[in-house]
């Protein structure tokens, strides 16, 4: 069995860096996605890296580091949807690999190298690699600073020291405080639970804190250029914690709720079921009074306290949790090693085969029902791929029984979604279909106006900006018989029509909110039902 597992370890990530990779050909999806790639495109074109805005709005939300790392790619390679997206795959590099080099100094090898294969195949781990937000950025950077931290505990050596600091400041460059609180949860409940008391006050935490200090200084700098104490108020405190106290104005939950657990069932898929097997085996030992099967508690620490962190939060989104999906990595990696052999993991094969076999019949609806597939090729790619997890179902080594037919399956769905589903829903983006259209037709963008429309992904389609007009603008511009066109959503429209403003020419486009799919959208019958349009109007 070892002989195959180590025969080539490197083809299932190379099979999961492919679909990351394909994905880079979606275009940025509204509403997070589009607002930072467009927001990094105004960053370079103002010459503005400490000071942040908005289409030329003062902006106070999220720290820097995905604008610095978006403009030095579109600086490297040029504006474009891959070179958005490329800091977000380098970051979930650095997380995969961060993941097995903190397994390795616990665990066995194997349980390392599953830890990491866990972690990159993660349902969450897809999505963060299409719809690119500061999440990869953050879960990289805390994952890399925790294991080089631990490895500074573990062997003294001064670089881990600085190069933890390091990973921690990219943190909390990428989403604020959070960055800090997770290794600190982390590391905080591992001294507790081996009495390492020691460890609270060491003098060396001092040159940390200054490190981390040095590299936050730029962004404090331009956050009180622009907005005096309030924006360090905001990024030290209301940005984070806020929301946890009810400081912030962002309030989407009552307070504590379980919203977390559903989410954490589905983004940590196909490996929810080792993660929740992890939990009932370490509270069953706990309750025992029986050894633990982990070797430290950095991650059980610091998912459990960050869990229940996240939970108590007032305004809650899904991709809050993807953090902690390295520690859970681990947590499911070195339960699944303890029980590879037992009857349980027969079991649990026999179980991942019924899931893998599930998410077999979703491909199936997607891409014969909702989105049919007609391409033979792609078609005979996927029938290999379900061959081949027949193929290492039926191996009598315990551990393909139980990784294989799960692993090819979410790899199957994710290709699908990246290489055709994605893609056709992307046409239902009007703002990115609209800049298509501006630039196929050699519309000249100066003439190009936004009405009651703001849309990241239009701007970012056409590369540049496209400011504003009003309704007595357009009178003006109307009664000088110039020639402009003008982007309205259906609010506009209406506006527009109850002013008697007239255009000469109008073409519609299909609309709809790609991330927020509903089964009524994807069912091709009732698919119109859910459409509102945008139009470009062409004036006089």
């Amino acid at each position: 069995m070892a002989a195959h597992f180590q025969l080539k370890p490197f083809v299932p990530f190379l099979a999961l860096f492919a679909v990351y990779i394909v994905g880079w050909g979606v275009e940025v999806m509204e509403v997070d996605a589009a607002q930072y790639a467009s927001m990094s495109m105004e960053m370079l074109e103002k010459d503005s890296y400490l000071q942040i805005y908005q289409r030329g709005e003062d902006y106070l939300d999220k720290p820097p580091l995905i604008f610095w790392l978006s403009c030095l790619s579109y600086v490297l390679f040029g504006i474009s949807t891959a070179s958005y997206k490329l800091p977000s795959f380098l970051f979930s590099l650095l997380a995969i690999y961060s993941t097995y080099r903190f397994g390795r100094l616990f665990y066995e090898q194997r349980t390392a190298y599953l830890a990491a294969l866990i972690l990159g195949s993660t349902q969450a781990f897809f999505l963060l690699n299409n719809d690119c937000r500061t999440d990869t950025l953050l879960s990289g950077s805390v994952i890399f600073g925790i294991w080089q931290i631990a490895a500074y505990l573990k062997n003294e050596r001064w670089h881990h020291l600085a190069l933890g600091s390091v990973g921690i400041c990219l943190a909390m460059l990428a989403k604020g405080p959070i960055g800090l609180m997770i290794p600190a949860l982390a590391f905080g409940a591992h001294f507790v639970i081996t009495r390492q008391w020691k460890n609270f006050i060491r003098p060396q935490w001092l040159i940390a804190l200054l490190i981390i200090g040095v590299g936050l200084a730029p962004m404090f700098y331009g956050l009180y250029r622009q907005y005096g104490m309030h924006g360090i108020h905001f990024y030290v405190w209301l940005q984070s914690f806020g929301r946890i106290t009810g400081a912030s104005e962002w309030d989407n939950d009552g307070g504590f709720s379980f919203f977390f657990t559903h989410t954490t069932l589905w983004s940590f898929l196909p490996w929810s079921l080792l993660l929740i097997g992890a939990f009932v085996a370490l509270i069953s030992a706990l309750i025992r009074k029986k050894p633990l099967f982990l070797q430290e508690y950095i991650a059980l620490g610091g998912f459990v306290l960050g869990f229940i962190a996240f939970s108590f939060s007032k305004f809650k989104l899904p991709h809050y949790i993807y953090v902690l999906f390295p520690l859970a990595a681990v947590l499911a990696a070195a339960w699944t090693e303890k029980i590879i052999h037992s009857r349980l993991s027969s079991r649990l094969s026999r179980i991942h085969l019924v899931l893998a076999l599930l998410i077999w019949a979703g491909i199936i609806i997607l891409s014969t029902w909702f989105f049919p597939l007609d391409s033979f090729l792609f078609g005979s790619v996927l029938i290999a791929l379900f061959a081949g997890m027949m193929v290492l179902f039926f191996r009598k080594e315990p551990i393909f029984k139980l990784f294989g037919p799960a692993f090819i399956s979410i790899l199957a769905a994710n290709l699908v979604m990246n290489s055709h589903v994605y893609p056709k829903l992307l046409t239902f983006q009007a703002p990115t279909t609209i800049g298509k259209y501006l630039k196929a037709e050699s519309i000249p963008l100066d003439k190009v106006y936004n009405f009651k429309s703001w849309d990241h992904s239009l701007y970012f389609a056409l590369k540049q900006s496209i400011p504003n007009i009003n309704v007595r603008k357009m009178r003006e511009k109307i009664r000088n018989d110039e020639a402009f066109w003008v982007h309205v959503n259906p609010e506009g429209y209406r506006i527009l029509k109850k002013a008697d403003v007239v255009a000469s020419e109008e073409v519609t486009f299909d609309n709809f909110h790609v991330t927020k799919l509903s089964l009524k959208f994807l069912d091709p019958a009732t698919r119109a039902e859910t459409l509102d349009k945008h139009y470009l109007l062409s004036f006089p």
